[in-house]
């Protein structure tokens, strides 16, 4: 059931023509009206969709002031996506943790997200510390062992352990090591090193959240992983599905721009392309 005209019926009608009037946005009033009749769980995402500035905080334009003057091609792909509103924190743990490490004495032991011993080392329980030091080389001094057990424990970056990262990275270059197309193509996709994950189904939630967003079409080859299906359904995403890798297991370029003619002459206004990584038995890389 739809809200009856009263008063305070009436101011919220008026705030949104405001709301939208405020950003330019055409139509206003008659948007106002139609917004008014649906019900009130269902407003604010249609506001956000309409004028979604108006959801973002300071600290987010600032960072889409920076992106649209560096990378102004990133602002068309996270448009419409959870991304959009994301921003960095000015305060909360970055600025403790600055605050702590300019004012507060070492030997005090305080920091953000990790507890050290007095001679700054990683603080464990020690029964996992000792279950840990058993994995420990005969040939690995001490001292070196510290190192790597402050390397493996230590508070990291939201990236995942650079160390890590490494090591996936080179993993995922062994699978080409006997095939110099394959590695070339390999070296080109990773321009960044792996972040890791919880699992493959976490990845592409993030990617999607990131790049698709909802009412986006998400064009898929005719063989992909089936959890596809189940995170294109949460995310609200489109899904189309296009030859646009041939029989040899090649990028058919000419399928591709014909899959996204179409898309655009239906009224789609973005596309997101997904690619298996090369080495997946499907995978491919476009050059």
């Amino acid at each position: 059931m739809h809200e009856e005209a009263s008063p305070s019926s009436d101011n919220v009608k008026a705030n949104i023509h405001k709301l939208l009037e405020s950003y330019g946005h055409q139509d206003a009033a008659a948007w106002a009206e139609l917004i008014f009749k649906k019900p009130p769980h269902t407003r604010l995402g249609i506001i956000q969709k309409l004028v979604p500035d108006a959801f973002l905080s300071d600290n987010a334009r600032k960072l889409h002031e920076g992106i649209e003057q560096h990378y102004p091609e990133l602002m068309r792909i996270i448009g419409g996506t959870t991304a959009f509103y994301t921003a960095f924190p000015a305060t909360g743990i970055p600025s403790q943790a600055a605050a702590i490490a300019s004012h507060v004495p070492r030997e005090f032991n305080a920091g953000i997200g990790v507890a050290k011993t007095y001679d700054a080392n990683i603080l464990m329980n020690p029964e996992f510390q000792k279950v840990f030091d058993m994995l420990r080389p005969p040939e690995v001094a001490e001292e070196q062992w510290v190192r790597l057990r402050d390397a493996v424990f230590n508070y990291n970056n939201g990236l995942g352990a650079p160390w890590y990262r490494h090591i996936a990275y080179e993993r995922y270059l062994r699978d080409g090591k006997n095939d110099p197309y394959a590695l070339s193509q390999m070296k080109k996709a990773l321009r960044i090193k792996p972040v890791p994950t919880y699992g493959g189904t976490v990845a592409l939630t993030i990617a999607l959240e990131m790049a698709v967003g909802e009412e986006c079409v998400l064009i898929l080859p005719r063989t992909y992983w089936g959890n596809v299906n189940l995170k294109v359904s949460h995310e609200k995403s489109i899904k189309e599905v296009c030859d646009y890798i041939d029989m040899d297991g090649r990028v058919n370029p000419e399928e591709l721009a014909k899959s996204l003619a179409s898309l655009k002459a239906r009224g789609h206004h973005k596309a997101a392309v997904y690619f298996n990584y090369p080495h997946n038995p499907t995978g491919v890389v476009p050059t």
